[in-house]
Protein backbone atom coordinates (compact mmCIF):
# COMPACT_ATOMS: atom_id res chain seq x y z
CA UNK A 1 0.00 0.00 0.00
CA UNK A 2 1.64 3.44 -0.72
CA UNK A 3 1.78 6.29 1.45
CA UNK A 4 -0.97 8.13 -0.89
CA UNK A 5 -3.52 4.92 -0.11
CA UNK A 6 -2.74 4.91 3.58
CA UNK A 7 -3.33 8.68 3.75
CA UNK A 8 -6.72 8.25 2.04
CA UNK A 9 -7.75 5.66 4.28
CA UNK A 10 -7.09 7.88 7.35
CA UNK A 11 -8.76 11.05 5.67
CA UNK A 12 -11.90 8.86 5.50
CA UNK A 13 -11.54 7.78 8.74
CA UNK A 14 -10.87 10.95 9.93
CA UNK A 15 -14.05 12.58 7.50
CA UNK A 16 -16.40 10.05 9.20
CA UNK A 17 -15.43 10.68 12.84
CA UNK A 18 -15.91 14.39 12.29
CA UNK A 19 -19.58 13.82 10.89
CA UNK A 20 -20.84 11.55 13.31
CA UNK A 21 -19.16 14.15 15.95
CA UNK A 22 -21.26 16.90 14.32
CA UNK A 23 -24.25 15.00 14.71
CA UNK A 24 -23.65 14.05 18.24
CA UNK A 25 -23.37 18.08 18.71
CA UNK A 26 -26.89 19.05 16.56
CA UNK A 27 -28.46 16.33 18.73
CA UNK A 28 -27.19 17.66 22.00
CA UNK A 29 -28.16 21.60 21.17
CA UNK A 30 -31.32 20.04 20.45
CA UNK A 31 -31.84 19.18 24.21
CA UNK A 32 -30.81 22.69 25.39
CA UNK A 33 -33.58 24.17 22.75
CA UNK A 34 -36.05 21.67 24.07
CA UNK A 35 -35.07 23.31 27.98
CA UNK A 36 -35.42 26.12 26.26
CA UNK A 37 -31.77 27.94 26.64
CA UNK A 38 -28.58 27.62 24.30
CA UNK A 39 -24.91 27.64 25.52
CA UNK A 40 -24.61 31.13 27.28
CA UNK A 41 -27.97 31.80 28.95
CA UNK A 42 -28.16 32.30 32.78
CA UNK A 43 -28.96 29.18 34.81
CA UNK A 44 -30.09 31.29 37.62
CA UNK A 45 -32.52 33.67 37.95
CA UNK A 46 -32.85 37.42 38.96
CA UNK A 47 -32.72 36.47 42.63
CA UNK A 48 -29.83 34.39 42.09
CA UNK A 49 -31.40 31.17 42.47
CA UNK A 50 -31.57 28.11 39.71
CA UNK A 51 -33.93 28.95 36.80
CA UNK A 52 -37.55 26.81 37.53
CA UNK A 53 -37.96 26.60 34.31
CA UNK A 54 -35.07 24.26 33.01
CA UNK A 55 -33.64 21.37 34.08
CA UNK A 56 -30.26 22.74 34.94
CA UNK A 57 -28.68 19.55 35.70
CA UNK A 58 -29.08 18.46 32.20
CA UNK A 59 -28.65 21.63 30.10
CA UNK A 60 -25.45 21.91 32.51
CA UNK A 61 -24.30 18.44 31.72
CA UNK A 62 -25.32 18.87 28.10
CA UNK A 63 -23.69 22.17 27.53
CA UNK A 64 -20.35 20.36 29.45
CA UNK A 65 -20.72 17.36 26.70
CA UNK A 66 -20.58 20.20 23.51
CA UNK A 67 -17.83 21.77 25.00
CA UNK A 68 -15.80 18.29 25.04
CA UNK A 69 -17.33 17.05 21.67
CA UNK A 70 -16.82 20.63 20.04
CA UNK A 71 -13.02 20.57 20.62
CA UNK A 72 -12.53 17.02 19.52
CA UNK A 73 -14.27 18.55 16.21
CA UNK A 74 -11.50 21.15 16.40
CA UNK A 75 -8.72 18.51 16.67
CA UNK A 76 -10.60 16.27 13.56
CA UNK A 77 -10.34 19.33 11.48
CA UNK A 78 -6.63 19.88 12.25
CA UNK A 79 -5.88 16.11 11.06
CA UNK A 80 -7.95 16.35 8.20
CA UNK A 81 -6.11 19.76 7.05
CA UNK A 82 -2.48 17.91 7.71
CA UNK A 83 -3.71 14.69 6.17
CA UNK A 84 -5.13 16.66 2.62
CA UNK A 85 -1.59 18.27 2.69
CA UNK A 86 -0.15 14.69 3.03
CA UNK A 87 -2.62 13.21 0.25
CA UNK A 88 -1.39 16.54 -1.96
CA UNK A 89 2.05 15.57 -1.63
CA UNK A 90 2.22 12.58 -2.29
CA UNK A 91 0.30 12.99 -5.56
CA UNK A 92 2.90 15.46 -6.33
CA UNK A 93 5.91 13.03 -5.86
CA UNK A 94 4.23 11.00 -8.30
CA UNK A 95 4.75 12.55 -11.28
CA UNK A 96 3.17 15.43 -13.66
CA UNK A 97 -0.88 14.89 -14.74
CA UNK A 98 -1.11 12.29 -11.94
CA UNK A 99 -3.27 15.61 -9.84
CA UNK A 100 -5.63 17.63 -11.04
CA UNK A 101 -4.29 21.50 -11.36
CA UNK A 102 -5.83 25.32 -11.26
CA UNK A 103 -6.21 25.40 -14.82
CA UNK A 104 -9.36 23.27 -14.90
CA UNK A 105 -12.34 25.31 -15.10
CA UNK A 106 -14.88 24.96 -12.29
CA UNK A 107 -18.61 24.27 -13.68
CA UNK A 108 -20.46 24.08 -10.14
CA UNK A 109 -20.14 26.10 -6.24
CA UNK A 110 -20.95 24.44 -3.50
CA UNK A 111 -23.17 26.58 -1.71
CA UNK A 112 -24.17 24.35 1.30
CA UNK A 113 -23.10 21.12 3.03
CA UNK A 114 -25.65 19.32 4.99
CA UNK A 115 -24.07 17.34 8.48
CA UNK A 116 -23.67 13.45 8.21
CA UNK A 117 -24.62 13.38 4.25
CA UNK A 118 -22.71 11.60 1.28
CA UNK A 119 -20.78 15.05 0.70
CA UNK A 120 -20.08 15.65 4.02
CA UNK A 121 -18.79 12.58 5.02
CA UNK A 122 -16.30 12.77 1.58
CA UNK A 123 -15.29 15.93 3.07
CA UNK A 124 -16.51 18.86 0.78
CA UNK A 125 -17.06 22.20 2.26
CA UNK A 126 -18.97 25.11 1.43
CA UNK A 127 -17.28 27.32 -1.26
CA UNK A 128 -15.43 24.65 -3.29
CA UNK A 129 -15.62 24.80 -6.94
CA UNK A 130 -16.46 21.95 -8.06
CA UNK A 131 -13.97 21.10 -11.24
CA UNK A 132 -14.81 17.37 -12.46
CA UNK A 133 -16.96 14.71 -11.27
CA UNK A 134 -15.94 11.03 -12.14
CA UNK A 135 -14.92 11.95 -15.42
CA UNK A 136 -17.19 14.40 -16.18
CA UNK A 137 -15.71 18.20 -16.66
CA UNK A 138 -15.97 20.76 -18.58
CA UNK A 139 -13.97 20.05 -21.50
CA UNK A 140 -15.10 21.66 -24.49
CA UNK A 141 -18.24 22.65 -23.30
CA UNK A 142 -19.02 25.61 -21.54
CA UNK A 143 -19.50 25.83 -17.66
CA UNK A 144 -23.03 26.27 -18.07
CA UNK A 145 -23.84 23.43 -19.94
CA UNK A 146 -21.62 20.59 -17.64
CA UNK A 147 -23.42 22.12 -14.73
CA UNK A 148 -26.61 21.26 -16.39
CA UNK A 149 -25.84 17.78 -17.15
CA UNK A 150 -24.70 16.72 -13.98
CA UNK A 151 -27.80 15.41 -12.20
CA UNK A 152 -27.82 12.91 -14.55
CA UNK A 153 -23.75 12.35 -14.36
CA UNK A 154 -24.93 12.56 -10.77
CA UNK A 155 -27.54 9.44 -10.94
CA UNK A 156 -25.05 7.36 -12.84
CA UNK A 157 -22.87 6.94 -10.00
CA UNK A 158 -25.32 6.45 -7.55
CA UNK A 159 -23.66 3.35 -5.14
CA UNK A 160 -20.43 3.83 -6.58
CA UNK A 161 -17.10 5.61 -5.16
CA UNK A 162 -16.41 8.32 -7.03
CA UNK A 163 -13.45 10.88 -7.55
CA UNK A 164 -14.39 14.70 -7.13
CA UNK A 165 -12.06 17.29 -7.92
CA UNK A 166 -12.47 20.47 -6.19
CA UNK A 167 -10.40 24.02 -6.25
CA UNK A 168 -10.52 25.39 -2.54
CA UNK A 169 -8.19 28.32 -1.12
CA UNK A 170 -6.63 28.25 -4.52
CA UNK A 171 -5.44 24.25 -4.18
CA UNK A 172 -6.50 21.17 -5.94
CA UNK A 173 -8.09 18.79 -4.16
CA UNK A 174 -9.38 15.21 -4.67
CA UNK A 175 -12.16 13.53 -2.97
CA UNK A 176 -13.83 9.98 -2.68
CA UNK A 177 -17.65 10.76 -3.03
CA UNK A 178 -20.64 8.17 -3.22
CA UNK A 179 -23.91 9.10 -4.23
CA UNK A 180 -26.51 7.28 -1.59
CA UNK A 181 -29.59 7.44 -0.35
CA UNK A 182 -29.12 8.83 3.27
CA UNK A 183 -31.65 10.22 5.88
CA UNK A 184 -31.37 14.46 4.02
CA UNK A 185 -32.85 14.85 0.44
CA UNK A 186 -31.03 13.75 -2.26
CA UNK A 187 -28.16 11.40 -3.15
CA UNK A 188 -25.28 13.86 -2.21
CA UNK A 189 -26.81 16.12 0.63
CA UNK A 190 -25.33 19.30 -0.87
CA UNK A 191 -26.06 22.25 -2.45
CA UNK A 192 -24.98 22.95 -6.18
CA UNK A 193 -24.89 26.08 -8.28
CA UNK A 194 -23.60 27.12 -11.24
CA UNK A 195 -20.78 29.10 -11.32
Amino acid sequence: MTGHDQAMIQFKTLTTKKASLEKEISDLEQVLVANNTNMTDSLIDQEGFPRSDIDVYTVRNTRSKIIHLSNDHANILKEIEICLIEIHAHAKEAGPGSFPTLETKPFALVDGVAPDSPASIAGLQRGDLVVKFGNHCTGSKSPSQTFALLPSVVQGHVGIETPVVVHRNQTALVFQLTPKAWAGKGVLGCHLVPC
